[in-house]
């Protein structure tokens, strides 16, 4: 079973915290539009290849959201930062932010998705990323054991969508967060 993830900036842990809700009446933090749904699951019925790439949508809160399977938030982050900044992956495991849980409140409230933190450290380095680095990150992150029997060609386009995330989100001093629906 694959899961999806989508990536974005908000400025406060709470606020990326309501991305983790299911709310009845109205649209979420990171919903996207009917038409948008639509769309994508009619990409993906027509070419699984191509609908399973990572895609850049804006909910309908306004939010960019950078979407992708399986590609979790704890080990392949961890991973990709070590390859970004040199930080031992033991000692980016140690950082605050790396995959704390944000939403929902408690570990047993968690149904369909969580919300999670991704670190500041990982942010800088991806914002300061030029189109060269990204190619060598992504062919470095490829080679992690992770990936060894996935398709990797979708990983240069997420990298340079999330570092565009990055770049937008530093000026303001904001995070990354990562929404994982199971």
């Amino acid at each position: 079973m694959s899961n999806l993830t989508d990536y974005f900036v908000a400025p406060t842990d709470e606020v990326a915290a309501t991305a983790a809700e299911y709310t009845e009446d109205r649209l979420g933090l990171l919903d996207l539009t009917p038409e948008d749904v639509a769309a994508g699951k009619a990409l993906y019925q027509q070419n699984p290849v191509l609908g399973a790439m990572p895609r850049v949508r804006t909910a309908a809160s306004g939010t960019l959201v950078v979407q992708r399977k399986n590609v979790e938030p704890a080990l392949s982050m961890a991973q990709l930062e070590e390859i970004l900044t040199g930080r031992m992956q033991r000692v980016v495991k140690d950082d605050l932010r790396w995959a704390a849980l944000i939403g929902p409140a408690g570990p047993e409230d968690v149904a369909d998705a969580v919300v999670v933190s991704l670190t500041d450290t990982l942010r800088d380095a991806l914002a300061g990323l030029d189109a060269p680095a990204i190619q060598e990150a992504a062919r470095r992150w490829g080679e992690a054991e992770e990936f060894t029997d996935a398709d990797t060609s979708g990983l240069a386009p997420f990298l340079t969508a999330l570092a565009d995330l990055a770049a937008r989100a530093l000026p303001g001093g904001e995070h990354l967060y990562c929404r994982v629906i199971f």
